[in-house]
């Protein structure tokens, strides 16, 4: 039997996928039970969980940095790409879909041309 993922869960899922931040704070280490993140220096970008972003992100403690392929350039390629090649599919992480609409709700504003990356997305 083939089981269905309901969009929640895909996004519940998704928010596992790595992201980049610069973090406005410096500090150790930190533990949880899904592994342990940092250290984070105050200007320095790294990578966490997109869930561990997004609550640093609402918190005010980092600037969130949108994935390099989340641009109308490298989408508008990908779109071309696939309409010339029909057997192929680009090069964009499994949970694009969800990343893409993650950041569209809660950080738009840090997304250029956020319509047009919309309608290439879709």
């Amino acid at each position: 039997m083939c089981e269905t993922w309901t969009p929640e869960e895909l996004t519940f899922i998704a928010e596992n996928s790595k992201i980049s931040i610069t973090p406005h704070f410096t500090a150790d280490k930190i533990k949880f039970l899904s592994g342990e993140f940092g250290p984070f220096t105050a200007g320095y970008s790294l990578e966490v969980p997109m869930w561990l972003a997004l609550f640093l992100y609402s918190s005010q403690l980092c600037d969130l940095i949108p994935p390099d392929w989340l641009n109308t350039s490298v989408l508008r390629k990908c779109v071309e790409k696939e309409r010339q090649e029909k057997e192929t599919l680009s090069k964009l992480p499994k949970e694009y879909m969800e990343i893409s609409f993650t950041f569209f709700n809660r950080a738009s504003s840090l997304i250029s041309d956020c319509d047009q990356v919309k309608d290439l997305v879709n």
